[in-house]
């Protein structure tokens, strides 16, 4: 009895898990900006539900100046950063020039010093050393004029995707509206749609996973707030200049796993380095793998305690999720996983049964 209870508790998980990982590969892209509108209804359901019940407004007025509310506060967000942002680029535009000039220098120097090497070399490897240093530079040069064309590149396929995504944006925004005023009716019509021993199971696991939702999004935001206390505490040792600022864009840049602080420390670091200024560009370099360190250690044990997860699982499925779906893949894996171990604890069997 028991083999059969758990052939049916494997057959349930592996078809609820294999039908997940299909409808991510494939249906994901198509019910994208959907998901994007129920998660923004749901954040404004609070709201919503004390202007309905507390406030006396009717259902359709209350969603609608909570869903209002929400976009408000994130254009202003985009509205603050977008604003910073145009500031530190005009700052970085007018410095450029200098910044070219200094890197330029720098090469010279190396490409001296690596000459003057050449010439302590034995006379028949000159030729052949010389030529490698001359072609290592003009490479360089090709590579920078290569990066160039690339950022052209990628700025010309932002402009042509806006469409696209000004569509995408459109759907998100009346799907959360739309959701937003059926969201009391959705549950009880989706749970009246299966058989009530199922609506018993299913409405714990919906809770559990509403709590292990809000567990991951407060595991996110204290490890973005020690990564922008490392950055800036470091930036004050470093006397670099905007140290609030540089700690919570690159602390935001850190919150997105394929990149990291490394994507923009390391380059940094290496370009003053090569300007001369060693202690600076070490000591960027040595940040970068503080904070690198620091999270590598600390997410799992922090996504796994707030998931509900041990840290080792939280570890395999936050590197599987990468694997299979990139940075998306890193936020849904863990929840897919706990998903995954709640249906295998509601599929089984009641004990005496």
């Amino acid at each position: 009895m028991r083999s059969t209870g758990n052939r049916y508790r494997l057959l349930i998980t592996g078809g609820i898990l294999a039908a997940a990982l299909l409808s991510m590969r494939y249906l994901l892209p198509l019910a994208l900006p959907f998901l994007v509108g129920l998660a923004v209804a749901w954040i404004a359901e609070p709201l919503a539900r004390f202007l309905s019940r507390r406030a006396k407004f009717p259902r359709t007025l209350a969603t609608g100046a909570a869903i209002g509310g929400v976009y408000l506060l994130l254009l202003g967000l985009v509205y603050l950063l977008g604003r910073l942002a145009l500031q530190e680029m005009d700052h970085l535009a007018s410095g450029l020039p200098g910044m070219v000039e200094g890197l330029d220098q720098a090469a010279g120097r190396v490409q001296g010093w690596l000459y003057h090497l050449a010439q302590d070399a034995p006379e028949r490897l000159q030729p052949g050393l010389e030529e490698s240093i001359t072609q290592l530079f003009s490479n360089g040069s090709a590579l920078a004029e290569g990066a160039v064309s690339r950022v052209l590149g990628a700025a010309s396929q932002i402009i042509v995707t806006l469409p696209d995504t000004f569509v995408f944006l459109g759907t998100a925004v009346v799907s959360s509206f739309m959701i937003s005023a059926q969201l009391p009716r959705l549950r009880p019509f989706l749970l009246g749609k299966l058989p009530p021993a199922w609506s018993q199971r299913i409405l714990p696991v919906l809770q559990n996973l509403r709590v292990n939702l809000g567990g991951w999004f407060r595991a996110q935001c204290k490890l973005m707030g020690l990564t922008f206390l490392l950055l800036t505490i470091g930036f004050l040792i470093l006397r670099v200049e905007f140290p609030l600022l540089l700690g919570a864009l690159i602390a935001l840049v850190d919150a997105l796993p394929m990149l990291g602080t490394g994507t923009i420390l390391v380059p940094w670091g290496l370009l003053v380095l090569l300007q001369g200024q060693t202690a600076l560009g070490l000591g960027l370099i040595a940040l970068y793998g503080v904070t690198a360190l620091t999270r590598s250690i600390l997410e799992p044990r922090m996504v796994g305690h707030q998931l509900g997860l041990n840290p080792l699982l939280t570890l395999v499925a936050l590197y599987m999720g990468y694997r299979l779906w990139g940075i998306l893949g890193m936020i849904l894996a863990p929840v897919l996983t706990i998903t995954v171990l709640e249906i295998w604890s509601m599929a089984q069997p009641e004990r005496g049964n």
